[in-house]
């Protein structure tokens, strides 16, 4: 007569440092159904993950913004800069009677001046708020 022998069998299921899973069972069940059980559930798991990065990223979707610089018509070089590019001097485009940009923002508060001919103003059409300078900056919102 031939004795059974059973075997127990632990799987360690781990995603990066953490533990998600442990399953116990003896050699009598089927191991590579168990695999693939908890295969599955790894993949739900991981699906849903997904959704909720990318409800996240649907919450702070990024948006067109417009800022436009009212400068005389001899102005010849006209920049925008910003807490949006850390204060980086970015050029304006030339319109009819004044200087635009359109930049892509998530939603937040940015505070940011015009550089007119090397002459940094505030917008006068936006709220602000004083800074380190002890001038002001211009603040425009982003929804």
């Amino acid at each position: 007569m031939t004795s059974r022998r059973e075997t127990e069998v632990i799987v360690f299921l781990a995603r990066g440092n953490e533990a998600i899973g442990i399953n116990k069972f003896s050699s009598s069940y089927n191991i590579e159904e168990e695999y693939n059980i908890a295969e599955r559930n790894l993949m739900k798991e991981k699906h849903q993950i997904e959704k909720e990065k990318q409800l996240s990223l649907n919450q702070d979707t990024i948006r067109s913004k417009i800022f436009i610089c009212p400068a005389k018509e001899d102005a010849q070089k006209v920049f925008l800069a910003g807490t949006f590019n850390n204060w980086a001097l970015m050029p304006m485009t030339r319109l009819k009677s004044c200087f635009h940009a359109i930049l892509r923002l998530k939603p937040g508060e940015y505070q940011y001046k015009f550089v007119v001919d090397g002459k940094w103003l505030e917008d006068p059409e936006a709220k602000s708020v004083q800074n380190v300078f002890g001038t002001a900056n211009s603040i425009v919102s982003v929804d």
